[in-house]
């Protein structure tokens, strides 16, 4: 198996996990990055109505810092009125100066600096558990 299928299966209490299978695990961490506005989008259209634990999920601004078009500040606007709604611990916003590695290192989260995009798989959510089996 992959390193991030290790960790899924680990975290779902399950031998083994395969590309595409949909399973149920605990997580450390939830991780949104600045490309991934369609997050927010697929959260309500799956019948989200708050975040599980404002603790688990974090946002990072990190791409387009400062804005650089209007639709990007739209972008930012959404997403920040979605980290005020939820009472989110952990938003690093344009001006925190820190990457999506770095902000997982600072939260204790991961030993590592992988970010999702390395992996040959797309998950709008960086479900990031820390360890690698």
């Amino acid at each position: 198996m992959h390193a991030l299928e290790k960790i899924l299966a680990s975290h779902a209490g399950v031998n083994q996990v395969v590309s595409g299978e949909i399973i149920k695990a605990k997580i450390d961490l939830a991780e949104v990055n600045d490309l991934y506005l369609q997050t927010i989008y697929s959260f309500y259209e799956m019948g989200g109505k708050k975040v599980w634990d404002k603790d688990k999920v974090c946002f990072v601004f990190d791409h387009y810092a400062p804005a650089p078009t209007i639709k990007t500040a739209q972008i930012y606007k959404e997403m920040r009125q979605f980290v005020e709604q939820n009472n989110l611990t952990h938003h690093f916003d344009i001006n925190t100066g820190v990457s999506s590695g770095y902000a997982r290192g600072w939260l204790g989260i991961s030993r590592y600096d992988f970010s999702c995009y390395r992996f040959p798989y797309y998950y709008p959510w960086c479900f990031w558990m820390g360890e690698i089996i």
